[in-house]
């Protein structure tokens, strides 16, 4: 039986700008928990009516730029596109996809050599597989903020297909790194790191007007949560907890008016 991610059922989330994307609350994909290097994720999300925003965790193995560069790279001293990589995730929009294309594009090329068309076959499988694992479980009723990033996802998909049926090897990593960021873009420490950032800089914007309230000081206290429970690899509870500073900083900010 093929693994399947798993969806978390939303509370209706509060329209909401994110980095100038208006999108759902906390819906944006954005920025990488640091230090996260594949997909593999082996407690998926259950359905559970208590979380506040979608998420997608996978069972299946991606190749994101790390992966390859653990898998292919070793001895290369290509560490430093792996930090920059990592460190993109941090930032949000076309220029963080920018860098990351510019990076997956030069360690394609550095790894060509040493992969085989025999692995990346196995690679453009699981892309596929995983792909087709979203598509059963969630048809095509998904929330909104997952669609740039499926859609990115499926044509890389495609594109690493067309690649290594012409026996192109660079391209096709490139495109299965491509694939695999798309599909990180949706995963809960993604988008509670994207949340925390969002709400961080709400809170400087209430104390530079001076309108600390409560809810800010609750807030505050969830967002030093959050930040801990990324640092533990804890995803979904970052994303849970960031998500609810961000409603009690909007309900701050509203107050103050």
């Amino acid at each position: 039986m093929e693994p399947r991610p798993h969806v978390t059922p939303a509370v209706p989330p509060t329209p909401t700008t994110i980095r100038g994307a208006t999108l759902g609350i906390a819906l944006l994909a954005g920025c990488l928990l640091a230090g996260c290097g594949d997909l593999t994720l082996t407690d998926p999300v259950s359905m559970d009516t208590d979380e506040t925003v979608p998420s997608l965790q996978f069972q299946t193995q991606l190749v994101t730029l790390p992966d390859a560069v653990d898998k292919w790279g070793r001895g290369m001293a290509l560490d430093e596109p792996v930090a920059q990589w990592k460190r993109s995730w941090e930032k949000s929009g076309p220029e963080a996809e920018r860098i990351r294309g510019e990076l997956r594009r030069a360690v394609a090329s550095l790894l060509a050599d040493p992969v085989t068309a025999h692995e990346l076959e196995s690679a453009v499988s699981e892309l596929e597989r995983t792909l087709a694992g979203v598509d059963h479980l969630l048809g095509e009723d998904f929330p909104t903020h997952f669609s740039p990033a499926l859609a990115s996802a499926r044509q890389e998909r495609d594109r690493a297909r067309t690649a290594l049926d012409a026996g192109n090897i660079e391209a096709t990593l490139e495109h299965l790194m491509a694939g695999a960021d798309g599909l990180q873009s949706v995963t809960p420490g993604v988008l509670a790191a994207e949340l925390i950032t969002e709400a961080e800089d709400q809170l400087r914007r209430i104390q530079d007007d001076g309108s600390y309230t409560q809810e800010t000081e609750r807030a505050q206290r969830l967002l030093i949560g959050a930040r801990d429970a990324l640092e533990r690899d804890g995803g979904v509870m970052a994303l849970k907890r960031a998500w609810y500073a961000v409603r009690l900083l909007e309900q701050s900010s509203s107050d103050a008016l």
